[in-house]
């Protein structure tokens, strides 16, 4: 169902006009227009849900093969030599769209992206102790709820 105050749904319902690159009955691509890099491209499903939590299994993995077709025909027409696909899932995760969806990223040698750069600035400590703790606590849930 979509939300009349969503942009993507906006975009989806084509009240938007987008430079639109891959549709089919479930998923809508399109060139964002604040793009990290030239040919970014955002992958959402055209039903709205807020988030990955929200998205059924079959909605997310259409979003998501997509995404990797996307990725592909970037690398295979040689638009890029890589991608980075990622996802923002809540407002903590600097989610600024509530309506799900995955951004494929062109990379190209040179650009001025470094993700390694960054990553490695941020890499913390964690002992083993808590460590398994927190792998106890997801294998539980994964069990439970998944």
């Amino acid at each position: 169902m979509p939300e009349r105050d969503c942009i993507f749904c906006r975009i989806v319902a084509n009240e938007i006009p987008s430079y639109e690159v891959y549709s089919d009955p479930n998923v809508k691509a399109f060139l964002d227009i604040n793009p990290i890099a030239e040919g970014h491209v955002i992958v959402v499903p055209k039903e709205h849900f807020q988030g990955v939590s929200d998205a059924d299994p079959e909605s997310f993995l259409n979003v998501m093969d997509a995404a990797r077709r996307i990725s592909l025909a970037m690398v295979k027409s040689s638009f890029a030599e890589g991608t980075n696909i990622f996802i923002a899932n809540g407002s903590v995760a600097d989610q600024t769209v509530f309506h799900l969806h995955v951004h494929v990223l062109p990379r190209r040698n040179g650009d001025d992206i470094n993700w390694n750069q960054w990553w490695q600035s941020k890499v913390k400590h964690v002992s083993e102790g808590v460590m398994s703790q927190i792998r106890q606590t997801l294998v539980e849930i994964e069990g439970e709820n998944l």
